[in-house]
C-alpha cells in the first residue's frame, strides 16, 4: 500500500491534471514552418503524381500531417489512429469532414481536388505554402 504522508502525490496529480487540461504548448515558429514545409511538399508531390498507388501513400501522409497541424494550432493533444480522428472531429468537425471526403474520393477515383483544397485551407490559416528559402540547419547535419 502506498501512503502519501506529505501530500506530494496529491500535488503531483493536480499538476498533471492542470497540464493535461491546458493542452500542449503553442507551436514555435520553427515547428510551424516545419509543418508548413512538409504539407507544401506533399501537395507538390500530389500534384505531380502519376502513379495511383503512390498517390494513396502521399494522400495518407498529407491527411495525417494536416490533421496534426490543425490540432497543434488549436493546442489539442495529438493522437494516432482513431484518437487522431476523434480529436480532429472535436476540434474542427468541418475540416475533418472535408479531409475525409477528399481522402475517400482520392482513394476511390484518384481525384485529389477535394483533399488538396481542404489541405490548402488549413495551410493558408497557418501562413500558406512554404518552399522557397526554407532552410533548417539540423537537416544539413543529418545529410552529412
Amino acid at each position: 500500500m502506498l501512503v502519501d504522508r506529505d501530500g506530494g502525490a496529491v500535488e503531483m496529480r493536480e499538476q498533471a491534471r492542470a497540464r493535461l487540461t491546458s493542452g500542449p504548448a503553442p507551436l514555435s515558429v520553427a515547428e510551424r514552418e516545419d509543418q508548413r514545409y512538409l504539407i507544401s511538399d506533399l501537395l507538390d508531390d500530389l500534384d505531380g503524381c502519376q502513379d495511383p498507388d503512390e498517390l494513396i501513400f502521399i494522400a495518407d501522409r498529407l491527411l495525417i500531417s494536416v490533421c496534426e497541424l490543425v490540432l497543434s494550432e488549436k493546442r489539442v493533444w495529438l493522437g494516432h489512429g482513431k484518437w487522431l480522428l476523434r480529436r480532429l472531429r472535436d476540434a474542427d468537425s468541418t475540416v475533418c469532414r472535408q479531409l475525409l471526403t477528399g481522402y475517400r474520393q482520392l482513394v476511390a477515383s484518384g481525384d485529389s481536388v477535394v483533399l488538396r483544397q481542404a489541405a490548402e485551407v488549413v495551410l493558408n490559416r497557418s501562413g500558406g505554402r512554404l518552399m522557397e528559402g526554407y532552410w533548417r540547419d539540423g537537416a544539413r547535419k543529418i545529410r552529412q
